[in-house]
């Protein structure tokens, strides 16, 4: 793909990564930025871009045996992360002198052309930020012949289990998507989905997809 500079856009999806997955995601970032002639002024310097690598590492081994405030803090270290990659992948889109020196600070170029993005399981389409903070849109998959669908969220306690009980929503329709507010800013939450069959009954619940609440 030739890129079209001052015009491509950087491929975002280290927003929806688990903690686990961004940190190896942003050392890539790091060792293609850190020196790297093409970027002498970025907005975010490599210090605080390995600090914030190293504050995630850490938190997200201690959230695995920890308690609430420790995934507390790999959920607020996550999104700290995120707004520092989300500030470099600007500056990289902007001022990329060429082809090969965008690719090597280890993003990737947006696709330029529409194709159908995969669903992320097989009864949620995709989950994406609302219009306002503490808010999430879920886009649920069409299953034929159902009545209605629910969907189950819970923050997430690591290894794909809930931290607590887990809240019930329903809806009789898949679009608009469905709006879930009064989130906590900088958790991350797990979501199933599943479909009411008539006479059947219920599907069962679908694979969880972890999503961070910015």
């Amino acid at each position: 793909m030739t890129l079209i500079l001052n015009t491509v856009k950087v491929l975002r999806t280290f927003a929806r990564m688990t903690a686990a997955k961004l940190v190896i995601f942003a050392l890539s970032i790091y060792e293609g930025m850190n020196g790297n002639p093409a970027f002498p002024e970025p907005p975010v310097d490599m210090p605080t871009l390995k600090a914030s690598i190293d504050s995630l590492s850490s938190a997200t081994t201690e959230a695995l045996n920890g308690g609430t405030l420790a995934r507390a803090a790999r959920d607020s270290q996550t999104v700290a992360l995120i707004a520092v990659l989300s500030q470099l992948a600007h500056y990289f889109q902007a001022t990329s002198p060429n082809e090969t020196a965008f690719k090597s600070s280890g993003f990737q170029p947006a696709p330029t052309t529409r194709t159908q993005t995969p669903p992320i399981s097989e009864k949620i389409r995709k989950i994406v930020p609302g219009p306002r903070t503490g808010e999430l849109l879920i886009y649920l998959m069409k299953i034929l012949g159902a009545a209605s669908y629910q969907i189950r969220y819970a923050p997430d306690a690591g290894n794909g289990l809930p931290s607590g009980d887990w809240t019930i929503v329903a809806t009789g329709r898949i679009r608009p998507p469905f709006l879930i507010d009064g989130l906590k800013t900088g958790t991350t939450y797990l979501f199933q989905a599943r479909a009411l069959m008539k006479p059947a009954g219920y599907t069962d619940w679908s694979d969880s997809i972890t999503q961070v609440c910015l």
